[in-house]
């Protein structure tokens, strides 16, 4: 009897179970805790307690703005200007912190999560080295720096982290597209191919394309995809304040009474109008020539591919 008594009692725990709670309303019900949750990381809820964070953000411009976030947590106040900031957050793991609302045109990365202060976050850095656009329905990233110059995080945010500004802050002035020797050899024996990757073709060999990909060996802001801009993306740094409009046609410069050099200086503080910037197409009608960016005049023109510039590296993001 007492066996049968122990039976009845295991077959009621097994198939007699109280009902599960899934009402995202009543605190105990694991719908409530995964709601909570999201309502936490897209507007803040009581279960994400506010706290501050201090910090530093550099190369952010006027007209700016961005959010970071924990994982799992909410977005915080906006940080609107360079410097120091303090604002508001809620919830969140520590240290897992990521901007989560990049500025209009530039785009940022935490390089210091900073440091624990009682339920505060103390030390954060931030800082934007990349002018952000969209072409041919891709976002880019386009180092601010030209290569041979070093982004400096301190202070406002620009290239001087390495030489003088007599130097113009060791930028490379010795940069061919390609040797041209044999021609085509770059670009995959394409008559207004792009520039290839290794191996190239005969003796051919590129300096811009080694450059940016020394990026990639250092793995440069944390990136490794590194490559030449095309000649469409390099056209979207360019400002022409007398007009026509941008982005400008090949061989087309800004109209009479431009301002040189033909872009945004707070964004690209550290080039000038002497300054020629290689993009990644070559020329069509021309073998032994690539398109190019002349900042002085914002016109792309095609200059030899064994004459030396500057290269503007960018990324995919």
């Amino acid at each position: 009897m007492k066996l049968i008594y122990l039976i009845l009692i295991l077959v009621t725990l097994i198939f007699c179970k109280g009902p599960e709670l899934n009402n995202p309303s009543d605190p105990k019900s694991k719908d409530f805790i995964e709601t909570q949750i999201l309502e936490c990381n897209t507007r803040g809820s009581l279960l994400c307690p506010p706290f501050r964070v201090k910090g530093f953000i550099s190369g952010l411009t006027a007209g700016n703005t961005l959010r970071i976030q924990y994982l799992l947590g909410a977005p915080s106040d906006e940080i609107v200007t360079n410097g120091q900031f303090d604002i508001i957050t809620r919830g969140g793991l520590f240290p897992q912190v990521y901007v989560s609302k990049q500025p209009n045109n530039l785009h940022c990365i935490v390089t210091n999560p900073g440091r624990k202060s009682g339920d505060d976050v103390e030390g954060l850095e931030i800082t934007c080295p990349l002018f952000k656009t969209f072409t041919n329905n891709k976002e880019v990233g386009i180092s601010r720096c030209a290569y041979g110059q070093e982004w400096n995080p301190s202070g406002i945010g620009d290239c001087t982290g390495a030489g003088t500004s007599g130097t113009q802050y060791n930028i490379s002035l010795y940069l061919n597209f390609c040797n041209i020797s044999p021609s085509r050899g770059c670009t995959n024996d394409i008559a207004g191919g792009e520039l290839s990757s290794p191996p190239w073709i005969g003796s051919a060999d590129s300096d811009i394309y080694n450059a940016c990909s020394q990026y990639n060996t250092n793995k440069k802001f944390q990136i490794t995809n590194w490559r030449v801009p095309t000649k469409d993306e390099l056209k979207q740094i360019v400002v022409c304040n007398s007009g026509p409009s941008v982005p400008l046609n090949d061989f087309i410069g800004c109209n009479v009474g431009y301002t040189s050099p033909t872009l945004n200086t707070s964004i690209f503080t550290n080039l000038s109008s002497s300054n020629i910037l290689w993009s990644s197409t070559s020329y069509s009608l021309d073998d032994i020539q690539a398109f190019a960016l002349d900042l002085n005049t914002g016109q792309m023109y095609t200059p030899d591919q064994d004459s030396t510039n500057q290269v503007l590296c960018v990324t995919d993001l």
